[in-house]
Formats: structure tokens, C-alpha cells, sequence
């Protein structure tokens, strides 16, 4: 039955990442207005993405006392702090008026918009094809995390926040956006110069938050499950 359920988890986000290649690719290079806007901040790519990040974190909050039977404070609140941080990054347009002298490569206040993740960290050239790949620091930081997140739960070291980290099954999943990196520069760069990204980075985060609340419904589930074995 749980082998059943994985592979209908499995199926559902490989059919997702099909699905925001496609958009991706037909909605590059044109205008849209109103509901019909993918991307920006009104746009309904975003609006999904802010409507998960807050449910995840509702979850998270009612999920309070089970969570702390079966894990500690710290690692509770770490992973409530990263969702606000998150979500916080998202709505940063909604209190941008009110930090004016805050400038960043989108002239809103937030971090990930910072000029600093906009430097390239560095380029490196693939021979005998002279193909350049370059890695800008957001990018760098972003795998940084995503690996961590993804995998922390398989180092000892991080025993005691593992429930902090993604289940296991999940962390795959994130490797699509080193893939995506590296496919669309390729692309770019001996097929089409005017494709920026396989998949469009927005349609990425909502891939990211859509992982982590299929996780976090995953852990309430799971979390049910020790507690209800342990009053036997």
C-alpha cells in the first residue's frame, strides 16, 4: 500500500515538472494581464506560491504539540522560522513603500533580490566543445540549500533535527533544479539563445513549496502514527 502511495507521489511531481516545462515554454516572451499573468508579483504562479507557503505554515503551528513529542523545540522552531523567512521573502512587495531606501536588483525589499546573488561565482568551460557554464551565487547558495534540505536526514550528525530536513523520497526531487540549471545553459548557448530556463525559476519555487507541503503533510502523518504506537 505505502509502495503504491510513493509511486503515485512520484508520478504526480515528474507529471508537474512536465507540466511547468510546457508553460514555461509557451509563455515565454509574451504579455499577460489580470488573472491570465503567470509571473510577478500578482501574477497566479506567485499567488499559488504564497497560498502553500501559509498553509504549510498553519500546518506547522497546529502541528505544535505532536511535533514536540517526538522531536525537540529548537528543531520546531527552525523549521517555522525558515517557512516565515520564505513566505516573508514572497510578500516582500506588499511593505516595499515603506523601506524606500532599500535597493536591490527588483527594488523591493527582500534579500534573494540583493545585487550580492547576482555575481557569478564562477565559469566553467567544458572541453573539447568550449562550452561555458556559468554559476551565479544565487544559484550556488539556493543548491546549497536544497541539498541540505534534501539529504541532511542521512548524516549522523544531524540526528537530533531530522525532522527538520525533508523525507527521503522528496530530496530526489530537488536535484531537478541543478538539471534545469545546467540543461538551459546548454540550450542557450547551441540552440536557442532566447531561452532563459527549461523551467521558469518561479514555476521552480513553486516546485520547491509544493515538495514541502506534500513533506509536511507527509511528517503530520507520520508523526500520528509513532504517537498512536506508543500509547499501545
Amino acid at each position: 500500500m505505502l509502495l503504491k502511495k510513493n509511486h503515485k507521489i512520484n508520478f504526480f511531481l515528474s507529471f508537474l515538472l512536465i507540466i511547468f516545462t510546457i508553460f514555461t515554454y509557451f509563455t515565454r516572451g509574451e504579455e499577460y494581464y489580470g488573472f491570465l499573468k503567470p509571473y510577478g508579483e500578482l501574477g497566479y504562479v506567485q499567488t499559488l506560491q504564497n497560498l502553500i507557503l501559509g498553509y504549510c505554515l498553519i500546518v506547522t503551528f497546529k502541528l505544535k504539540k505532536m511535533f514536540l513529542k517526538v522531536s525537540n523545540s529548537f528543531t520546531f522552531y527552525l523549521r517555522s522560522f525558515l517557512i516565515i523567512v520564505i513566505l516573508f521573502e514572497e510578500l516582500n512587495f506588499l511593505i516595499t513603500n515603506f523601506f524606500n531606501n532599500v535597493k536591490n536588483v527588483q527594488g523591493s525589499f527582500s534579500i534573494h533580490n540583493t545585487s550580492f546573488f547576482g555575481d557569478q561565482l564562477f565559469t566553467l568551460t567544458i572541453h573539447p566543445f568550449d562550452f561555458q557554464f556559468t554559476l551565479i551565487m544565487y544559484q550556488s547558495i539556493l543548491i546549497g540549500v536544497l541539498f541540505i534540505l534534501g539529504f541532511g536526514s542521512y548524516f549522523p550528525l544531524f540526528k537530533k533535527i531530522k525532522y527538520f530536513f525533508l523525507e527521503r523520497k522528496y530530496g530526489y526531487f530537488l536535484c531537478f533544479y541543478i538539471c534545469n540549471v545546467f540543461l538551459s545553459s546548454i540550450i542557450r548557448r547551441t540552440i536557442d539563445p532566447n531561452i532563459m530556463f527549461l523551467i521558469h525559476e518561479e514555476f521552480c519555487e513553486l516546485f520547491f513549496y509544493i515538495i514541502f507541503l506534500f513533506d509536511i503533510l507527509e511528517k503530520k502523518y507520520n508523526i500520528k502514527k509513532i504517537i498512536k504506537n506508543n500509547k499501545r
